[in-house]
C-alpha cells in the first residue's frame, strides 16, 4: 500500500506572500538613507527572506510517500520486499502480520528521486490516532507523548488531517506525524489496535 500526500490549501502560497511582502518592505525602507536602524531593517528582511526559502522547500518543492511493504530479506532495503500490501483497507490486519511488515517513508525535492527517511516495522506500532481538531484535546495528547523523539513528515501546513503514530524502537520510543490516506489510516489503526490487544 502507497499513498502520495497532495497539497490541500493554499496556505504555504499565501504565507509565502507574506513573508515576501514584509521582506520586501523590510528591504526597501531599509536602503533608504537618513533612517534610524536601517541594519535592523535589511537582517528583518533577511530573516524574512529564509522563512520564506524554507517554507517553499518544506512545503512546496518536497514530495512524500508513505509505503507498508514486506519487509526486506535480513532489513536491507531489497526492493524485492516491495510487494502490494493490504490494498483494501478492509484487509484482516492477520492477512499479513504486522511482524512481517514496514512502513517506509520516503522524501524527494524537485523530481529527484526518492530518498528513505524512516523505516518502522508495523509491529513496534502501538499508537496510532488522529490528532483531534479540538484544541484541549490536541493539547493533552501533546503533553502525553511530549517527550518522545519526534519527526514530522507533512505535506500541508494546516487544514488536512493528520495522524500521530508512536512506535517501540531499538532507539526508544519515537512519535511520527504523518498525514496517510484513508485507507492506510484505517489500515495502520488496525494495526496499533491488534499489537495493543496480542
Amino acid at each position: 500500500m502507497e499513498y502520495e500526500p497532495k497539497q490541500k490549501n493554499k496556505a504555504p502560497d499565501m504565507t509565502v506572500l507574506a513573508l515576501f511582502l514584509c521582506g520586501a518592505v523590510c528591504m526597501v525602507f531599509g536602503s533608504i538613507e537618513g533612517i534610524f536602524g536601517r541594519g535592523f531593517l535589511q537582517l528583518i528582511s533577511l530573516v524574512f527572506f529564509c522563512a520564506m526559502i524554507f517554507i517553499l522547500v518544506k512545503y512546496k518543492f518536497t514530495r512524500i510517500r508513505y509505503t507498508i511493504r514486506l519487509k526486506a530479506p535480513k532489513g536491507y532495503g531489497d526492493e524485492d520486499g516491495e510487494e502490494d500490501v493490504a490494498e483494501d483497507a478492509a484487509t484482516p490486519v492477520t492477512a499479513y502480520p504486522p511482524s512481517r511488515l514496514e512502513l517506509y517513508i520516503e522524501s524527494a525535492q524537485g523530481k529527484r528521486t526518492f530518498i528513505g527517511e524512516n523505516l518502522v516495522s508495523l509491529d513496534k506500532i502501538v499508537f496510532f490516532k488522529k490528532i483531534p481538531d479540538v484544541k484541549s484535546e490536541k493539547k493533552a495528547l501533546s503533553e502525553k507523548y511530549k517527550k518522545l523523539q519526534g519527526f514530522r513528515y507533512l505535506k500541508n501546513m494546516a487544514g488536512a488531517e493528520k495522524w500521530l503514530l508512536v512506535a517501540e524502537t531499538d532507539m526508544g520510543s519515537i512519535k511520527i506525524i504523518l498525514e496517510p490516506g484513508e485507507k492506510m489510516a484505517a489500515y495502520l489503526s488496525a494495526v496499533a489496535t491488534y499489537n495493543t490487544e496480542k
